[in-house]
Protein backbone atom coordinates (compact mmCIF):
# COMPACT_ATOMS: atom_id res chain seq x y z
CA UNK A 1 0.00 0.00 0.00
CA UNK A 2 1.25 3.78 -0.51
CA UNK A 3 0.17 7.22 -0.76
CA UNK A 4 1.33 10.48 -1.31
CA UNK A 5 1.06 13.08 1.15
CA UNK A 6 1.71 16.72 0.29
CA UNK A 7 3.32 19.01 2.98
CA UNK A 8 2.75 22.74 3.70
CA UNK A 9 6.04 24.47 3.23
CA UNK A 10 7.78 21.30 3.32
CA UNK A 11 8.72 18.48 0.80
CA UNK A 12 6.15 15.76 0.19
CA UNK A 13 6.69 12.41 1.42
CA UNK A 14 5.25 9.04 -0.07
CA UNK A 15 4.26 6.05 2.33
CA UNK A 16 5.40 2.88 1.19
CA UNK A 17 4.11 -0.14 2.99
CA UNK A 18 5.00 -3.66 2.28
CA UNK A 19 5.19 -7.28 3.85
CA UNK A 20 8.40 -8.54 5.06
CA UNK A 21 8.27 -11.10 3.16
CA UNK A 22 8.11 -9.58 -0.07
CA UNK A 23 10.67 -6.84 0.82
CA UNK A 24 14.22 -6.68 2.48
CA UNK A 25 16.68 -3.93 2.62
CA UNK A 26 18.32 -4.25 -0.68
CA UNK A 27 14.93 -4.40 -2.27
CA UNK A 28 14.46 -1.39 -0.57
CA UNK A 29 17.03 0.19 -2.14
CA UNK A 30 16.31 -1.64 -5.94
CA UNK A 31 12.90 0.33 -5.43
CA UNK A 32 14.25 3.92 -4.13
CA UNK A 33 16.06 3.96 -7.90
CA UNK A 34 13.05 2.55 -9.61
CA UNK A 35 11.06 5.48 -8.36
CA UNK A 36 13.96 8.30 -8.53
CA UNK A 37 13.95 7.45 -12.47
CA UNK A 38 10.01 7.42 -12.83
CA UNK A 39 9.38 10.55 -11.43
CA UNK A 40 12.62 11.86 -13.52
CA UNK A 41 11.35 10.71 -16.90
CA UNK A 42 13.27 7.67 -16.83
CA UNK A 43 13.04 4.14 -17.75
CA UNK A 44 13.72 1.76 -15.00
CA UNK A 45 15.86 -1.70 -16.09
CA UNK A 46 14.50 -4.63 -16.42
CA UNK A 47 14.34 -7.15 -13.11
CA UNK A 48 17.06 -9.89 -13.02
CA UNK A 49 16.04 -13.62 -12.37
CA UNK A 50 13.31 -14.40 -10.20
CA UNK A 51 12.22 -16.23 -6.96
CA UNK A 52 11.29 -19.44 -8.41
CA UNK A 53 14.48 -19.20 -10.19
CA UNK A 54 16.51 -18.85 -7.05
CA UNK A 55 14.34 -21.65 -5.39
CA UNK A 56 15.13 -24.13 -7.64
CA UNK A 57 18.76 -23.15 -7.26
CA UNK A 58 18.81 -23.24 -3.97
CA UNK A 59 16.92 -26.65 -3.75
CA UNK A 60 19.66 -28.22 -6.29
CA UNK A 61 22.79 -26.24 -4.21
CA UNK A 62 21.23 -28.19 -0.80
CA UNK A 63 21.88 -31.57 -2.20
CA UNK A 64 25.53 -31.10 -3.41
CA UNK A 65 27.98 -33.07 -2.23
CA UNK A 66 30.50 -30.05 -1.97
CA UNK A 67 27.48 -28.14 0.37
CA UNK A 68 27.55 -31.87 2.42
CA UNK A 69 30.69 -31.00 3.03
CA UNK A 70 30.16 -28.24 4.84
CA UNK A 71 28.73 -30.25 7.69
CA UNK A 72 31.99 -30.61 9.91
CA UNK A 73 32.08 -26.75 9.51
CA UNK A 74 28.80 -25.86 10.86
CA UNK A 75 29.15 -28.21 13.58
CA UNK A 76 32.64 -26.86 14.38
CA UNK A 77 31.43 -23.13 14.90
CA UNK A 78 28.16 -24.37 17.05
CA UNK A 79 30.63 -25.99 19.53
CA UNK A 80 29.42 -24.55 22.89
CA UNK A 81 29.95 -21.34 24.04
CA UNK A 82 29.31 -18.49 25.95
CA UNK A 83 25.65 -18.68 27.48
CA UNK A 84 23.82 -15.20 27.61
CA UNK A 85 20.76 -16.72 30.13
CA UNK A 86 18.05 -19.63 29.98
CA UNK A 87 15.87 -18.96 26.75
CA UNK A 88 13.50 -21.01 28.50
CA UNK A 89 12.92 -17.95 31.20
CA UNK A 90 12.48 -15.49 28.25
CA UNK A 91 8.81 -14.84 26.97
CA UNK A 92 8.44 -13.30 23.43
CA UNK A 93 8.13 -9.46 24.49
CA UNK A 94 11.56 -7.54 24.01
CA UNK A 95 12.42 -4.07 25.18
CA UNK A 96 14.67 -1.63 23.08
CA UNK A 97 17.38 0.17 23.63
CA UNK A 98 18.82 2.85 20.97
CA UNK A 99 22.07 4.90 20.70
CA UNK A 100 24.52 5.47 17.74
CA UNK A 101 27.79 7.81 16.58
CA UNK A 102 27.67 10.95 15.01
CA UNK A 103 27.96 11.52 11.27
CA UNK A 104 31.49 12.77 11.74
CA UNK A 105 32.49 9.61 14.08
CA UNK A 106 30.53 7.42 11.90
CA UNK A 107 32.72 9.09 8.65
CA UNK A 108 36.19 7.87 10.66
CA UNK A 109 34.36 4.60 11.53
CA UNK A 110 34.21 4.26 7.67
CA UNK A 111 37.79 5.24 6.61
CA UNK A 112 39.18 2.51 9.13
CA UNK A 113 38.31 -0.56 7.16
CA UNK A 114 41.01 0.76 4.66
CA UNK A 115 43.65 0.48 7.36
CA UNK A 116 42.94 -3.57 7.73
CA UNK A 117 41.93 -4.57 4.46
CA UNK A 118 38.30 -4.89 5.78
CA UNK A 119 34.69 -4.16 5.93
CA UNK A 120 32.53 -2.45 8.34
CA UNK A 121 31.25 -6.01 9.55
CA UNK A 122 34.39 -6.68 10.65
CA UNK A 123 35.30 -4.20 12.84
CA UNK A 124 31.63 -4.31 14.15
CA UNK A 125 31.41 -7.77 14.72
CA UNK A 126 35.15 -7.01 16.48
CA UNK A 127 33.62 -4.51 18.51
CA UNK A 128 30.69 -6.66 19.59
CA UNK A 129 32.65 -9.23 20.58
CA UNK A 130 35.34 -7.47 22.90
CA UNK A 131 32.57 -5.74 24.70
CA UNK A 132 30.84 -8.85 25.36
CA UNK A 133 33.70 -10.11 27.01
CA UNK A 134 34.25 -6.91 28.77
CA UNK A 135 30.43 -6.46 29.91
CA UNK A 136 30.51 -10.55 30.95
CA UNK A 137 33.75 -9.96 32.90
CA UNK A 138 31.89 -7.14 34.90
CA UNK A 139 29.58 -10.14 35.54
CA UNK A 140 31.87 -12.19 36.79
CA UNK A 141 32.44 -14.76 33.66
CA UNK A 142 35.66 -15.51 32.36
CA UNK A 143 35.99 -15.12 28.76
CA UNK A 144 34.81 -17.57 26.39
CA UNK A 145 33.69 -17.53 22.76
CA UNK A 146 30.75 -16.17 21.39
CA UNK A 147 27.69 -17.48 18.61
CA UNK A 148 26.53 -14.77 17.00
CA UNK A 149 24.02 -15.07 14.43
CA UNK A 150 25.02 -13.11 11.55
CA UNK A 151 22.29 -12.05 9.36
CA UNK A 152 23.34 -11.01 5.70
CA UNK A 153 21.26 -9.86 2.67
CA UNK A 154 21.52 -13.41 1.55
CA UNK A 155 22.13 -12.71 -2.68
CA UNK A 156 25.54 -14.55 -2.87
CA UNK A 157 24.92 -17.33 -5.51
CA UNK A 158 28.31 -17.32 -6.76
CA UNK A 159 29.20 -17.24 -10.85
CA UNK A 160 27.23 -20.00 -11.67
CA UNK A 161 23.97 -18.75 -9.42
CA UNK A 162 21.23 -16.41 -11.01
CA UNK A 163 21.79 -13.32 -11.04
CA UNK A 164 19.45 -11.31 -8.53
CA UNK A 165 20.94 -7.33 -8.48
CA UNK A 166 17.98 -6.41 -9.37
CA UNK A 167 14.88 -8.39 -8.15
CA UNK A 168 13.34 -7.66 -5.03
CA UNK A 169 12.07 -9.93 -2.53
CA UNK A 170 13.10 -11.09 0.79
CA UNK A 171 16.64 -13.14 0.27
CA UNK A 172 18.29 -12.95 4.22
CA UNK A 173 20.20 -15.46 5.33
CA UNK A 174 20.99 -15.92 8.86
CA UNK A 175 23.97 -18.25 9.72
CA UNK A 176 25.87 -18.67 13.16
CA UNK A 177 29.58 -16.78 13.53
CA UNK A 178 31.69 -18.05 16.63
CA UNK A 179 33.70 -15.14 17.76
CA UNK A 180 36.80 -16.53 19.87
CA UNK A 181 38.80 -13.40 21.22
CA UNK A 182 39.49 -15.33 24.56
CA UNK A 183 43.82 -14.75 23.54
CA UNK A 184 42.75 -10.94 23.27
CA UNK A 185 44.36 -9.07 25.81
CA UNK A 186 41.53 -7.07 26.52
CA UNK A 187 42.70 -3.94 28.29
CA UNK A 188 45.35 -3.56 25.61
CA UNK A 189 42.60 -3.50 22.68
CA UNK A 190 40.24 -1.46 25.03
CA UNK A 191 42.84 1.33 25.22
CA UNK A 192 43.62 1.03 21.55
CA UNK A 193 46.21 -0.87 21.38
CA UNK A 194 48.04 -3.59 19.18
CA UNK A 195 45.45 -5.72 20.39
CA UNK A 196 43.07 -3.97 18.96
CA UNK A 197 44.16 -4.57 15.58
CA UNK A 198 44.61 -8.61 16.23
CA UNK A 199 41.19 -8.75 16.91
CA UNK A 200 40.03 -7.23 14.06
CA UNK A 201 42.44 -9.21 12.15
CA UNK A 202 40.99 -12.57 14.14
CA UNK A 203 37.56 -12.02 13.42
CA UNK A 204 38.21 -11.08 9.33
CA UNK A 205 39.86 -13.89 8.73
CA UNK A 206 37.51 -16.24 10.36
CA UNK A 207 34.84 -14.53 8.39
CA UNK A 208 36.45 -14.79 4.97
CA UNK A 209 36.90 -18.59 5.94
CA UNK A 210 32.76 -19.23 6.31
CA UNK A 211 31.98 -20.65 2.72
CA UNK A 212 29.18 -18.40 0.85
CA UNK A 213 29.25 -16.41 3.28
CA UNK A 214 27.16 -18.36 5.25
CA UNK A 215 24.33 -19.66 2.31
CA UNK A 216 25.10 -23.36 3.22
CA UNK A 217 23.92 -23.08 6.60
CA UNK A 218 20.42 -22.62 6.16
CA UNK A 219 20.63 -25.60 3.22
CA UNK A 220 21.91 -27.89 5.34
CA UNK A 221 19.89 -27.14 8.11
CA UNK A 222 16.18 -26.89 6.46
CA UNK A 223 16.43 -28.23 2.96
CA UNK A 224 19.11 -31.17 2.30
CA UNK A 225 16.93 -34.37 4.60
CA UNK A 226 20.31 -36.20 4.96
CA UNK A 227 21.82 -33.11 6.92
CA UNK A 228 18.86 -31.93 8.23
CA UNK A 229 18.82 -34.07 11.35
CA UNK A 230 21.76 -33.42 12.42
CA UNK A 231 21.72 -29.60 11.73
CA UNK A 232 18.86 -29.57 14.28
CA UNK A 233 20.92 -30.71 17.00
CA UNK A 234 23.12 -27.94 16.94
CA UNK A 235 23.65 -25.27 20.20
CA UNK A 236 21.68 -21.92 18.45
CA UNK A 237 22.97 -18.50 18.61
CA UNK A 238 21.01 -16.39 21.34
CA UNK A 239 22.60 -12.94 20.10
CA UNK A 240 21.57 -11.94 16.52
CA UNK A 241 23.34 -9.18 14.35
CA UNK A 242 22.32 -7.07 11.33
CA UNK A 243 24.32 -4.44 9.94
CA UNK A 244 21.94 -3.41 6.86
CA UNK A 245 24.19 -0.73 5.63
CA UNK A 246 23.21 3.00 4.34
CA UNK A 247 19.81 4.57 3.89
CA UNK A 248 21.44 8.31 2.97
CA UNK A 249 19.84 10.33 0.30
CA UNK A 250 20.04 8.86 -3.11
CA UNK A 251 23.09 10.45 -5.32
CA UNK A 252 22.16 13.11 -7.98
CA UNK A 253 18.64 13.51 -6.15
CA UNK A 254 16.41 15.11 -3.44
CA UNK A 255 14.99 11.87 -2.28
CA UNK A 256 16.13 10.58 0.97
CA UNK A 257 14.70 8.29 3.50
CA UNK A 258 13.08 9.93 6.49
CA UNK A 259 14.84 9.46 9.70
CA UNK A 260 11.45 9.15 11.56
CA UNK A 261 10.29 5.39 11.23
CA UNK A 262 6.42 4.31 11.58
CA UNK A 263 6.98 1.11 13.50
CA UNK A 264 3.61 -1.35 13.86
CA UNK A 265 5.03 -3.25 16.21
CA UNK A 266 5.97 -7.05 16.67
CA UNK A 267 3.09 -9.45 17.90
CA UNK A 268 3.17 -9.98 21.47
CA UNK A 269 2.78 -14.13 21.05
CA UNK A 270 5.20 -13.91 17.98
CA UNK A 271 8.34 -16.57 19.25
CA UNK A 272 11.69 -14.33 19.54
CA UNK A 273 14.90 -16.29 18.14
CA UNK A 274 17.49 -14.96 20.01
CA UNK A 275 17.67 -12.69 24.01
CA UNK A 276 19.24 -10.01 22.23
CA UNK A 277 19.07 -8.79 18.61
CA UNK A 278 21.60 -5.81 17.65
CA UNK A 279 20.33 -3.83 14.62
CA UNK A 280 22.91 -1.15 12.80
CA UNK A 281 22.13 0.86 10.37
CA UNK A 282 23.99 4.59 8.80
CA UNK A 283 20.74 6.56 8.50
CA UNK A 284 20.28 9.82 6.20
CA UNK A 285 21.43 11.69 8.81
CA UNK A 286 25.14 9.69 7.70
CA UNK A 287 25.11 8.45 11.63
CA UNK A 288 25.48 4.90 12.34
CA UNK A 289 22.39 3.82 14.51
CA UNK A 290 22.41 0.86 16.52
CA UNK A 291 18.84 -0.71 18.11
CA UNK A 292 19.22 -3.60 20.55
CA UNK A 293 16.24 -5.19 21.94
CA UNK A 294 16.13 -7.51 25.17
CA UNK A 295 14.48 -10.27 26.92
CA UNK A 296 13.55 -8.31 29.92
CA UNK A 297 13.46 -11.26 32.13
CA UNK A 298 17.17 -11.80 31.60
CA UNK A 299 18.49 -8.29 31.46
CA UNK A 300 17.90 -4.98 32.62
CA UNK A 301 17.52 -1.74 31.09
CA UNK A 302 21.00 -0.73 33.01
CA UNK A 303 22.58 -3.66 31.67
CA UNK A 304 21.39 -3.38 28.16
CA UNK A 305 22.71 0.41 28.40
CA UNK A 306 26.12 -0.67 30.09
CA UNK A 307 26.79 -3.72 26.96
CA UNK A 308 26.01 -0.57 24.45
CA UNK A 309 28.55 1.80 25.97
CA UNK A 310 31.06 -0.85 25.77
CA UNK A 311 30.13 -1.28 22.35
CA UNK A 312 31.08 2.37 21.31
CA UNK A 313 27.88 3.71 21.49
CA UNK A 314 29.26 6.71 23.75
CA UNK A 315 31.81 9.73 22.53
CA UNK A 316 35.16 9.19 23.70
CA UNK A 317 34.34 5.83 25.16
CA UNK A 318 34.15 1.75 24.67
CA UNK A 319 35.30 -0.28 21.81
CA UNK A 320 34.79 0.82 18.59
CA UNK A 321 35.92 4.87 19.22
CA UNK A 322 39.45 4.29 21.11
CA UNK A 323 39.92 0.23 20.40
CA UNK A 324 39.39 0.53 16.59
CA UNK A 325 39.75 4.17 15.30
CA UNK A 326 41.94 5.08 17.79
CA UNK A 327 44.37 1.71 16.62
CA UNK A 328 47.92 2.63 15.28
CA UNK A 329 47.55 1.61 11.07
CA UNK A 330 51.54 0.60 11.36
CA UNK A 331 51.03 -2.11 13.78
CA UNK A 332 48.79 -3.95 11.09
CA UNK A 333 50.57 -3.31 8.08
CA UNK A 334 50.80 -6.27 5.92
CA UNK A 335 48.64 -8.98 3.99
CA UNK A 336 46.47 -11.93 5.85
CA UNK A 337 46.02 -14.60 3.76
CA UNK A 338 42.22 -13.70 3.25
CA UNK A 339 43.29 -10.68 1.67
CA UNK A 340 45.72 -12.84 -1.15
CA UNK A 341 42.58 -15.05 -1.58
CA UNK A 342 40.31 -12.50 -2.61
CA UNK A 343 42.85 -10.59 -4.76
CA UNK A 344 43.64 -13.85 -6.70
CA UNK A 345 40.06 -14.67 -7.05
CA UNK A 346 39.29 -10.88 -8.51
CA UNK A 347 41.84 -11.83 -11.55
CA UNK A 348 40.36 -11.49 -14.82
Amino acid sequence: AGFWAERPGAAPLVYLAIHHLAIDGVSWRILIEDLVTLCSGGSIERPTATIADWSNWLAKQACLPSREAELEFWQDQCAPAASLGDPTKAGNHRLAHSAGLDAEQTRALLRAPDVYRAEINDLLLTALGLSLNDWRHGQGHKASPHLIALEGHGREPGESGPDMTRTTGWFTSLYPVRLDLTDIDQAEALAGGPAAGHAIRRVKEHLRSIPDKGMGYGLLRHVNETTKPVMATLEAPTLGFNYLGRFEQSSGSSWRMVDTQIDGGVEEDRRQPHLIDVNAVIDGAGGLAVHWSYAPELFTSAAMAELAEGFGLKPQSGVIITGVLQNSPAANAGLRPGDVVTAVGAQP
